[in-house]
Formats: C-alpha cells, structure tokens, sequence
C-alpha cells in the first residue's frame, strides 16, 4: 500500500486537472486492494487448517493456493497498471552488471537509435496493442457471462448437497473473475481513450514531435554544422596563409615536400571536422546521433580498406615516384601531353594547344610516361596549311585540348575533335621548309621518240619561265619533267615541283599554273592530248 501511495503521490501532477479521473483511479485501487487482501485471507486460512491438522496440503489445496497466488499476482499488476499505465515492477530491482560481448556492446550503443525509431512508432503500437487486449478482455467477459447464467438455470433443489456447494463455489470464483475482467476492461478503455484523444487537435502529434527535435536533435545538427564550417574554413585560411606567404610559386610546384604537406592538410582537415562533429554530439549528450556518427565511422573504416591501396598509389604520384613523372611525355585520350606539374590536381599541357587540362590524380594513375625525345606534339602548328585525307585543303585557325577549327575554301570552318584530328593521316604543307606540288600529264604516242629528250626539257622550260612570271623565282627550290608512265593510250610525264613552305597557301594554285603551262606548250607545238580508247577487232 506504501508503493501505491508513493505512485499516487507521483502522479498527483499529471491528473490534477482530471478531479474525474482521480476519483474513478482512486475507486479502482481501493477495490483492487479490497479483493487482494480476501485472496490472501482465502489462502492463509487454508494454509493454517493444514497446519492446525498437523498434514501437507493435499493435491486440490495445493491447486487451490496455487489457483490463489496466480489470482493475486494478476490483481497486484492489475492495480499497478491502474496507477502507471505501464508495468514498473522491473524499476524496483537492481540488474548486477555483467561481462559483455563486442555485439552485446554494438547493440547497447545503437539502442538509442533503435529507441528513437521505437518512439516514433510508440503512439500507433500502443493502441494496436490496447484495442488487441480489449477484445480479448471482452471475448473472456461474454464467456464468463454467458457460463454464469447457464449455471444460474440450473435447479439447484435436484442437485445435492456436495454438488450445490461446489456449483456455488465454482460461481462465486467467476463472479470475481468477470468483475476483475470489468475493472481490466474499465483500465484499458480508459487508457485508449486517452491515447486516442490526442487527435483532437490536427496534426498536434506531429508538431510536438518537430518541436521536441528541433530542440534536441535538429539543435545539435546545427551546432555540429556550424563547428565543423567553422573547422573546415579555419584550416583553409591557416594553409593558404601558409602557402601564399611563406611558400613560393616555384616550391609550390616542384618542391616534394610541399606536396607531402598538402595532401597531409586534407587528410588532417577531414580528420578535424569529424572530430568536431562527433565531440559536439557528444557534449551535447545526444545519444541517436551519436549512434548514427557510430555507424557513419563504422561504415567509413570499413570501406577505407577498399581505398588503401588507391592512397598509396597516388602518395607514389605526388612524391614523383609513380608511374607518372614531371617534364614527361604522357598520352592521355590519344594526345601526347607534357606533364606540367603533379598535385591534388595534375597539369597536362601540349605545346602546340592553347590550354592545359587540369586532372585529379586517380584520373592518371592508369597512365605511364616516358622522357621527352622529340619536340613533336602534334602534327599540326596555328596557321598551318594541311592537306586532308578526303582531298580537304584547309588552315588550322585554332586548336585547343578539346577541338580544332580548320578554314576551308570559301572561308568556311571545319571543326574537328582534336583527339579524333590527331588520328587523321593529314599531308601538313607548313611542317618543314619545303613541299612538292606533282602533276601527271599525258601525251599521245606520236611523240614516243623525244618523249625522253625533247618534251620533258620543253615542258620544264615552259613551268619554270611560267613560275617566274608568277611570282615564284625565289620560292620555287627545284623542278622535275620526266616520263613516268607509258599507259595503254598516252605518255604520262610527271611535273614534280618544290616549292618553299611560305607558299603553301597556293598549293592549288601552283597545280593550276603547272597544268595550264602544259596545255598551254602542247597547243604551241601541235602535240596531241590523247584520251582513252576502245578499239574493236572484228574476225
């Protein structure tokens, strides 16, 4: 009676706006309590005829004080969940600390976790479970009911006395049962109803379950946020006064040991602000977030053993021990680049593109470089003039890492990716200091007996007085008339000029200059053009 008082005193607070629900759980403990002491009156008398008579309990009394005990103890939890809503028995007996496991130890610290989803769900589960014991309070109260009244139709004058003593006992028990199933059944209805009047006001649930996070764990987030920008920004400003003031440009990008530092200050950074994080959780005495920073770390180390041997691997690159070097030749999409620099982030750069790529060192750590043995980059310079496969005579206006830009005749633009430029076989007419321009041109076979002599010294005669004229003395290096091929209706004579590699824009002209001289000399001398022929033998 002294714990029932102590609870009632405890829970003076939360009811005195209820005058109602005091009297009625007040009414229901005095009833409880009544009953409990005539179970425990009914038992010890029948333990003390047992001893007054000198003898053990026989078989049906042991059932009896049994049947007895059971009763009392269900009426004592009874009256306990009357008072607290909830069964606190446990909270009166001290638990022995025990030895533990390692998943005994992960279960104690992800129970805050599991608690705070428990919580969530707590409301719906309880009434789950109120309405599920009310029917089944209900289901025992109609069973009684209906037993009682069918033992009431009996004719107790035909029975005799034995019987109609038992009859009377065995009714007198489900009398108390069903009033006990009533009580039970008054307890649950009540606590249903006050979990269900809740809703009376939309969404109140909800807003006091935001409320008591933002106070809680939404306030420690943002503490925790703010502690780790403040971390990330103070580490930041303290390596870039290093670097900027106290470093040099040229030890920034060659110095071995500045690299060693820089990929340390991102390994410490990252280190501090997790630090922080979790030493802000844990001030703030945040026992789910705590859980969840515990399974982020686990999951964290965990998969840091997949990513071991890819940090050792770019600690090789930065240190210029790895497969890439400075001042190397490195192909990367199918261009030869010039490693610049390595660091947090490497520097390609191709002499002959306007720009550089900047890439991360896991994006060079499939590559291999070799020492530079020759200046060749890339087959073409701006401002080149380039032959194409298909016939495409063109000048490269730009070339970048990404595209090259050639103006055809006409002044149109052709655009090119410059990895798929640098797999064209291209004829560059500005690589070297010089370029030939050949025409092939045909006579007929009437000139067979000076076609080695006579035609080739006229025809070279005739394009070199030609070239002059035009423009070309200084330029035009060399010129070659010779017979190169006797075909089935002509004699070919090939015109081979070089010319020097400032003319290469009038490529196409010195082709026409070279023809029209030909054409020009045959119609002077009487020389005839062939052309193809069919001839026809009849039998």
């Amino acid at each position: 009676m002294l714990l029932v008082s102590t609870m009632l005193s405890a829970q003076s607070g939360e009811v005195a706006n209820d005058p109602g629900r005091v009297k009625s759980q007040v009414q229901t403990v005095n009833e409880l309590s009544e009953r409990i002491f005539k179970k425990k009156e009914q038992r010890g008398q029948l333990i003390s005829e047992a001893r007054q008579q000198n003898r053990q309990l026989t078989s049906d009394e042991e059932t009896d004080v049994a049947e007895i005990t059971f009763d009392i103890e269900r009426l004592q939890r009874t009256l306990l969940l009357s008072v607290t809503g909830e069964s606190t028995l446990g909270s009166l007996y001290e638990v022995p600390d025990k030895e533990t496991t390692w998943q005994e130890d992960v279960i104690d610290i992800l129970k805050p976790l599991a608690d705070s989803v428990k919580s969530i769900t707590r409301r719906p589960r309880e009434i789950a479970e109120l309405r599920a014991q009310l029917l089944a309070v209900e289901q025992k109260e109609l069973g009684l009911t209906d037993a009682i009244e069918k033992f009431n139709r009996l004719e107790k004058n035909t029975l005799d006395a034995r019987a109609t003593a038992y009859v009377d006992d065995l009714s007198i028990g489900w009398q108390d049962d069903l009033q006990q199933l009533q009580q039970e059944n008054l307890i649950i209805s009540s606590q249903l109803a006050d979990l269900l009047g809740e809703d009376e006001k939309p969404f109140s649930g909800a807003i006091q379950s935001l409320k008591t996070f933002a106070l809680g764990s939404g306030l420690t987030l943002l503490l925790a946020l703010i502690t780790a920008v403040a971390v990330y920004f103070l580490m930041r400003a303290g390596w870039w006064l290093y670097s900027r003031r106290f470093v040099s440009k040229d030890v920034r990008r060659k110095s071995t040991l500045f690299r060693v530092f820089s990929y340390s200050y991102h390994l410490i950074t990252g280190f501090l602000v997790v630090l922080s994080v979790v030493v802000v959780i844990y001030m703030r005495d945040d026992l789910l977030l705590l859980a969840l920073a515990f399974l982020i770390l686990a999951g964290i180390i965990f998969n840091l053993k997949q990513f071991i041997l890819g940090y050792i691997a770019e600690a090789r690159l930065l240190l210029n021990l790895g497969s890439v070097r400075e001042e190397e030749r490195v192909l990367y999409n199918g261009i030869p680049w010039q490693v610049k620099s390595i660091n947090i982030y490497t520097v390609l750069h191709n002499p002959a593109l306007d720009g550089i790529v900047r890439l991360p060192l896991s994006a060079i750590q499939g590559l291999v470089s070799r020492p530079v043995k020759n200046k060749i980059w890339f087959p073409t310079d701006r401002n080149d003039y380039v032959i194409l496969p298909d016939g495409t005579f063109g000048q490269i206006k730009h070339q970048t890492p990404d595209l090259v830009e050639l103006q055809v005749r006409g002044g149109m633009a052709l655009t090119y990716t410059t990895d798929a430029f640098y797999a064209l076989n291209i004829i560059n007419l500005s690589r070297h200091k010089a370029f030939g321009v050949s025409v092939t041109f045909g006579l007929d076979y009437s000139l067979q007996k000076t076609s080695v002599t006579e035609v080739p010294a006229v025809l070279k005669e005739a394009i070199n007085n030609k070239l002059i004229s035009e423009g070309f003395e200084k330029e035009l290096l060399d010129l070659m008339v010779e017979l190169s091929a006797a075909n089935a209706s002509s004699l070919d004579f090939l015109v081979y000029a070089t010319v020097d590699s400032s003319m290469a824009g009038k490529y196409y002209k010195l082709q026409r200059l070279i023809l029209q001289t030909c054409v020009e000399v045959s119609n002077e001398r009487g020389w005839t053009i062939p052309y193809p022929q069919l001839v026809v033998h009849n039998a």
